[in-house]
């Protein structure tokens, strides 16, 4: 089919994130537009302003232990002072296989819940709680829209500063 991307069996997508959300009774919307790469890209395609997208990122700690970051799609995270923060032995960027094998999702699509398995998360303080944020949606085609608050209460998120 025109548009769709293959994706491996064991790869998480949209409907797995749905399934998950619905179950917990967590209110989201699933948005469908063209492929947005960045946030940036995925600001456009929306037509929502850029502060209220967020990039969902995983880091692995100097101890192979991951950390899931949801940073502001117009701000960048100090890998250096969030580890000294957290008290980690340095951060570097998941590889494109850490991040499948860790989260279930591919780079790109990743959402700030219904992971494959619990990970520790921190959520960018100057995100306001109640606000309603868009998210990697599971395809790199598909946009979660979910209120911050819900994020960090299923994730049982930490709100920490990321940048000194």
């Amino acid at each position: 089919m025109v548009g769709q991307v293959d994706r491996a069996p064991d790869i998480l997508d949209s409907k797995y994130l749905s399934q998950r959300l619905e179950a917990i009774g967590i209110k989201f919307w699933l948005i469908k537009h063209g492929p947005a790469y960045s946030a940036t890209a995925a600001s456009e395609e929306l037509q929502v302003p850029l502060d209220r997208i967020v990039k969902t990122i995983l880091f692995i700690d100097g101890s192979a232990k991951p950390l899931l970051v949801v940073c502001r799609g117009d701000k960048r995270v100090n890998q250096t002072a969030l580890a000294r923060r957290l008290g980690m032995d340095g951060l570097r960027l998941a590889t494109a296989e850490e991040v499948v094998k860790i989260t279930g999702y591919e780079v790109g699509s990743l959402p700030p819940v219904a992971l494959l398995s619990p990970i520790r998360t921190v959520v960018d303080q100057e995100l306001p709680p109640d606000v309603m944020v868009y998210a990697g949606g599971g395809e790199i085609d598909m946009t979660l829209k979910i209120r911050l608050s819900d994020i960090v209460e299923v994730q049982k998120a930490e709100m920490v500063r990321l940048r000194d």
